[in-house]
């Protein structure tokens, strides 16, 4: 059976935060609204997990939704800019369950959405791969089984102007390892390549991050690597061929864990974000990583928020109109606990600006997500005071130096 992610926007209801809909009207600092939609019929919690808005200014979101108990169904659902529903579809595949992870969007606003489909208790999972056009017609539906017929999780998307489609996650080897397998499809659902990676250490490989600019392609994930705990590792294909350019492993000096959130790619660079530092007895920091288009690596940074007793770690990154790499992240603090920071980093690995949110008390607020619009203004999206026993979803609005005012 399928190993649920854990997923940033996740409550008892199908949340949509509009965080880009309408940049131009918000102030800094504005949160701008969110839609909460509960599924008529469902018999378990709905979740949203991602979310995307097209040129329009239209976002779409997808996630999952308790069908009946214990199947799930892909959910997704369009909105216009002022909250009026627009489209909403359901996918089960020929599994008797199915979970959408990440989703995309070409140049013409169709939407891919990319997760598992599996039949309860038959212990076998495959990629799901779903194309929307972008007034809801459904396009087509490709699963994907790897050549071992084990477990296959697809987990990141990304997708060119033309609609190509790229997909990576999971995929069990035959020697019952987990290896990383990467599909591109073209618009009309043709599988163009298909490749994977196998951990040097024949150990289990996951994918977390995907990464697309002009005609190369990234993804980042961890790999378990005996003696050293879990490694991050960095890919580069050719885009167009599949042909893999460049892998790349990080492990600190000390031999401590490290797992990735993010990768997010530049003309000259690319950038892999996650935690480091990681044992047993230290939560750890959260870790940037930049290497260049051939794969060198260049630096790595860590941010704190100066206690051991919690988890630390980026959760997003995107890059800045003005070219700085923006993360968000969770961090550990003695006084307040765990608390959302947002910090903006500059191309030597100096940091640009660093804010750090936090609710009163010792709650747990944990910053999940966020995007930048042309103007430069980040929105973090993220959950409060956790701790309570609800969790309260929040958008902040940051200028591009920063401010929230």
């Amino acid at each position: 059976m399928t190993a649920v992610r854990s997923v940033a926007v996740a409550t008892f209801v199908l949340t949509v935060i509009l965080i880009a809909a309408t940049p131009a009207l918000a102030a800094a600092g504005d949160v701008l609204g969110f839609q909460a939609y509960s599924q008529a019929g469902s018999t378990g919690t709905d979740v949203a997990a991602a979310v995307k808005v097209d040129a329009a200014g239209d976002p779409i979101f997808t996630g999952w939704w308790a069908a009946t108990s214990p199947t799930r169904e892909f959910i997704t659902c369009s909105m216009t800019s002022t909250s009026a529903w627009r489209w909403e579809k359901h996918w089960t595949g020929t599994g008797g369950s199915a979970f959408a992870y990440d989703m995309a969007l070409d140049g013409s606003g169709n939407a891919y959405d990319v997760g598992v489909t599996n039949s309860p208790g038959a212990g076998d999972d495959n990629f799901a791969l779903v194309r929307y056009l972008n007034d809801g017609t459904p396009s087509w539906s490709r699963e994907y089984d790897g050549p071992a017929g084990g477990n296959d999780e697809a987990s990141v998307i990304a997708c060119d102007a033309a609609g190509d489609c790229y997909i990576a996650g999971y995929s069990q080897g035959a020697d019952g390892h987990n290896e990383i397998a990467t599909l591109k499809y073209d618009s009309g659902g043709t599988l163009v390549w298909a490749k994977r990676l196998r951990s040097p250490w024949a150990t289990n490989l996951e994918c977390e991050g995907i990464a697309l600019h002009g005609g190369a392609l990234y993804f980042a994930g961890s790999v378990t690597h005996p003696g050293h705990g879990e490694d991050l590792v960095v890919v580069k294909y050719d885009a167009f061929t599949g042909t893999r350019r460049w892998v790349r492993y990080y492990d600190d000096p000390l031999h401590r864990s490290e797992t990735t959130a993010d990768v997010v790619a530049t003309p000259t660079s690319v950038y892999v974000c996650g935690t480091g530092r990681y044992t047993s007895l230290h939560k750890g920091v959260a870790l940037l990583v930049r290497y260049s288009a051939s794969g060198k690596r260049i630096w790595a940074k860590t941010f704190s928020g100066g206690s051991r007793l919690y988890d630390q770690g980026f959760a997003d990154m995107q890059r800045s109109p003005a070219g700085d790499v923006v993360t968000s992240a969770y961090v550990g603090r003695r006084a307040t606990g765990i608390d959302m920071a947002t910090v903006a980093w500059r191309a030597d690995g100096s940091v640009h600006w660093a804010h750090i949110c936090s609710s009163a008390g010792m709650g747990i607020d944990e910053a999940t997500a966020l995007d930048i619009d042309d103007g430069g203004r980040v929105y973090v999206v993220g959950t409060l005071q956790y701790v309570s026993g609800f969790d309260h979803l929040r958008v902040i609005c940051y200028t591009k130096g920063g401010a929230t005012s």
